[in-house]
C-alpha cells in the first residue's frame, strides 16, 4: 500500500522538478543592483487572397476576311496583410491538364516563372506582361490558335512600398486590389476552340 503512494509522489517530484527546469532555462540570474534589458518579440505572418475567375468564355467581334476576332478579360484580385519585403506574384501561362487537374510539371513550371519575377526583369518590360497560349478546336483537332495573354499586374506589394516597379501595385487587407488580364486571338475556321489558362500565384521575397 506504501509503495503504491510512493511511486505517484516520486513521479509528480519527477515532472515538478523537470517544469522548473524548463521554465528557468533561459532566465537570467542576477545577484547585483543593476539594469537588464528584455528584448521584445511580436510576429504577424504574412497572409493574403487571391481571387480569379473559375471559367472564361471569350466574345466574339465582328468577322473579316482573316477570320473572327475574339476577346477576353479575366479580373485577378490580391489582398491581404504582407510584410514589406515580401510581395505577392500572379502569373498566366499555358496550362497542361490531365483529367480535369493541372499536371505536376505544369505547376512546376509555374512556380519556377514565378521565382524568377524580379524588380530588374520587371523594369526592364517594355509594357505590360505578356504571354501566349494555344487553343485547340474539339471537333478538328489540328486547328491551333494562338491567344495573346497581356497582364496589367503580376506583382502585389505591401501597401507601405511607395517604389514600385513596372507591373506591379500594393495591396491592401480589405479589399481586393484588382488587375485586369486581357486575351485577345483570331479564329477562322468554325468550331468550338478549348484552352487551359493557368495561374501560378506564390508570397516570395521582393527583390
Amino acid at each position: 500500500m506504501k509503495r503504491k503512494k510512493i511511486m505517484p509522489m516520486l513521479l509528480s517530484f519527477i515532472m515538478l522538478a523537470g517544469s522548473a527546469f524548463t521554465a528557468h532555462a533561459d532566465n537570467q540570474t542576477l545577484t547585483e543592483d543593476g539594469s537588464v534589458n528584455v528584448p521584445l518579440t511580436a510576429v504577424i505572418e504574412s497572409k493574403y487572397s487571391v481571387s480569379i475567375p473559375a471559367s472564361l468564355t471569350m466574345t466574339a467581334g465582328t468577322p473579316d476576311a482573316d477570320g473572327t476576332p475574339f476577346t477576353g478579360t479575366v479580373t485577378v484580385g490580391v489582398k491581404g496583410n504582407i510584410n514589406p519585403g515580401k510581395a505577392v506574384v500572379v502569373l498566366p501561362m499555358q496550362g497542361t491538364v490531365e483529367e480535369g487537374s493541372l499536371t505536376a510539371a505544369s505547376i512546376a513550371a509555374g512556380n519556377t516563372l514565378v521565382d524568377g519575377v524580379t524588380t530588374e526583369e520587371l523594369n526592364s518590360l517594355a509594357g505590360s506582361f505578356s504571354t501566349s497560349l494555344t487553343m485547340t478546336g474539339t471537333a478538328d483537332a489540328s486547328q491551333n490558335v494562338n491567344v495573346i495573354v497581356t497582364s496589367e499586374y503580376v506583382r502585389w506589394a505591401s501597401e507601405s512600398v511607395t517604389t514600385l516597379a513596372r507591373c506591379e501595385t500594393n495591396l491592401n487587407s480589405a479589399t481586393y486590389t484588382n488587375g485586369n488580364v486581357q486575351l485577345s486571338t483570331k479564329i477562322l475556321k468554325a468550331d468550338t476552340y478549348k484552352g487551359n489558362l493557368q495561374f501560378t500565384f506564390k508570397l516570395v521575397d521582393r527583390v
